[in-house]
């Protein structure tokens, strides 16, 4: 900080003495502000933390409002794409600035109910209200946390907290973290993600995997498999054959496989149909073209250790739809043994981009 000096027009008159006690007094001044300043910064930060560490331990209740989408396709009123019939889907926003970044989904059982990760380390809980035909119709209720890492602390570092694929089990939830590649699993209590986790599938831990492009989709076995509890997919880490690395994972042990790559695209979720197969949610970018998605069905007795994935696209769309970077994939099963797909898309925290929530009936 630099206190004016009033300039002298003569010289002659100046009391140079003076003028020296002036300036060390102005010197000690400067000291007492910086110093201030720098205890006034370190305050603040300690305020952050403390309101971190409030925030992970309670959940915080935000507000969301939800726009209704009617259309998949801009402009057309089409609800028929195969396999898949469009049911509805909503827009988000939040003026919560933590919202966003939506990279894990899952609905409970009651399809209403709803737990969240983002690739900030934010565990997100709520609730959704269908209208009569089932069909996305608001968001009742809302609130964010932080996930804690294994010591009980807070991620200090983004290459820690880049949660981006959750899966739950019985009273379990696992995330799965890019960068630092990881799966931890929490106790889930009430819905909520509680307590610090543990680490698990430790040989995920020593996997090469390419930066940023590492884990990405973390789906559980389907009922008719035992041979291995969940298949976890990289987004764009690839095997010597150019294909997109995946692992059965099953206690300590794990065994590669690989998703055939067709063309960019790179893989953002997965999960598995009531029957056994599994449906990958791929996405592609680029500054010409813009965004695509596509729905790869991969026949479950195809999944296997040492095997290369193929399937049939079910779904591809591009601009001409209502798209954005969709992140997440969820299939869950109504009370008329109905099947439906989830998507959600993660904004990046962009104004450029949004938080949308599509769903879809699956026709087998």
């Amino acid at each position: 900080m630099k206190f004016l000096r009033r300039k002298n027009k003569r010289r002659e008159n100046v009391d140079w003495p003076k003028q020296v006690e002036i300036a060390k007094l102005q010197t000690r001044l400067e000291n007492v502000v910086s110093v201030n300043f720098a205890k006034g910064a370190v305050v603040f930060a300690l305020l952050l933390v403390s309101f971190s560490i409030a925030l992970a331990k309670d959940p915080v209740p935000i507000g969301i409002t939800a726009a209704k989408i009617l259309n998949f396709k801009l402009g057309e009123p089409k609800d028929d794409y195969g396999r898949l019939k469009f049911i509805g889907g909503l827009e988000l926003t939040s003026d919560n600035r933590q919202f966003g970044g939506i990279s894990g989904f899952r609905f409970f059982p009651d399809r209403s109910n709803f737990i969240a990760v983002t690739d900030k380390g934010y565990t997100i809980n709520g609730a959704f209200k269908r209208d009569v035909a089932g069909a996305l119709d608001d968001v009742l209720l809302a609130d964010i946390a932080l996930l804690p890492d294994p010591d009980g602390n807070l991620f200090t570092r983004k290459r820690d907290s880049d949660a981006e694929a959750l899966e739950l089990a019985g009273d379990s939830a696992y995330v799965a973290f890019e960068n630092n590649n990881r799966i931890n699993s929490y106790i889930l209590a009430n819905g909520r993600i509680s307590g610090d986790p543990d680490s698990v599938f430790p040989k995920v831990r020593l996997l090469r995997l390419a930066n940023n492009k590492g884990l990405e989709a973390l789906a559980r076995s389907p009922p008719n498999r035992k041979d291995f509890e969940f298949i976890a997919i990289t987004e764009e880490s690839l095997s010597s054959e150019g294909n997109h690395r995946a692992f059965l994972l099953s206690g300590d042990d794990i065994a590669e496989l690989s998703i055939a790559r067709i063309s960019e695209f790179g893989i953002t979720d997965a999960d598995f149909l009531p029957n056994g197969d599994l449906i990958i949610l791929e996405r592609f970018h680029s500054a010409f073209s813009g965004t695509e998605i596509r729905l790869r069905q991969i026949p479950g007795e195809t999944i296997m250790p040492g095997a290369v994935l193929y399937g049939d696209i079910i779904l591809e769309a591009d601009t001409n739809f209502r798209i954005d970077n969709f992140e997440s994939l969820d299939i869950t099963i109504d009370e008329n043994a109905d099947t439906f797909l989830t998507l959600v898309s993660d904004d990046n925290f962009s104004v450029l981009q949004n938080t949308l929530i599509l769903e879809f009936q699956y026709l087998p």
